[in-house]
């Protein structure tokens, strides 16, 4: 468990506001009033003062993360050796990887830790687009209907009518394609966001996108190579 979170404090006795307020141990970041009786406190725990919780066990977190991570690399090594195979995406806990039609080359399950597909019985991935982590679209061929339904997924940037006119699945590509000129799409959207004392309002939203990756190198092939890789 994380120790180190702001705390709110709502409380109409004095003495209680002072102890927090005038604390050594404590970092006040805002104060408001609610009502003619009630205050409304957040702080931190300066660092020097902080308790560990009596259920935060870091061995089970790091145990829990590695098993994960060799289980994604047990699913890639066996992708990257199965004949006319190709791994293109991987992520934390998903992969992206170009196999023969009705190949299955990983099992998939319901049950914790099985693989689950991420498309239809009678959906294909027909291409696949990445720009680095947690950036990524898809393509996706409906057999029965044979329409084609366009995915984009963005880490950090939400993605509705508004901002899908100037940052779409083909524009990602042509930036995917092109990413050696660092082209930089601006967007702006409207987001509703909640206030300290309860209410929401409405708040414009400025970002900025570009292809970024830092995992490797990408080569003439547009392959990720680890750095120091040498052919």
């Amino acid at each position: 468990m994380s120790n180190t979170l702001s705390k709110c404090l709502v409380s109409h006795d004095p003495l209680e506001i002072d102890n927090i307020i005038n604390s050594d141990c404590f970092i006040v970041k805002s104060i408001d009033l609610l009502n003619e009786n009630q205050v409304m406190i957040v702080y931190d725990t300066k660092t020097s003062f902080v308790v560990e919780n009596d259920s935060s066990n870091v061995i089970v977190s790091l145990w829990t993360s590695s098993t994960a991570r060799v289980t994604l690399y047990r699913s890639m090594d066996k992708v990257i050796n199965t004949p006319s195979c190709f791994l293109a995406y991987t992520d934390t806990d998903s992969l992206v990887y170009e196999a023969p039609e009705h190949l299955q080359v990983l099992p998939i399950g319901n049950f914790l830790g099985d693989l689950t597909n991420e498309t239809k019985p009678h959906e294909i991935i027909i291409e696949v687009v990445v720009g680095g982590s947690k950036q990524y679209a898809t393509a996706i061929l409906n057999t029965i209907t044979n329409k084609i339904t366009y995915n984009l997924k963005l880490r950090g940037i939400t993605l509705n009518a508004e901002t899908s006119t100037k940052l779409h699945y083909e524009k990602f590509k042509q930036m995917v394609l092109d990413g050696a000129k660092k082209e930089i799409v601006d967007l702006k959207y409207t987001r509703i966001a909640p206030s300290r004392l309860g209410h929401v309002y409405s708040k414009t939203m400025m970002k900025q996108y570009k292809v970024v990756y830092k995992k490797g190198n990408i080569g003439p092939d547009f392959i990720v190579y680890p750095f120091g890789y040498k052919k």
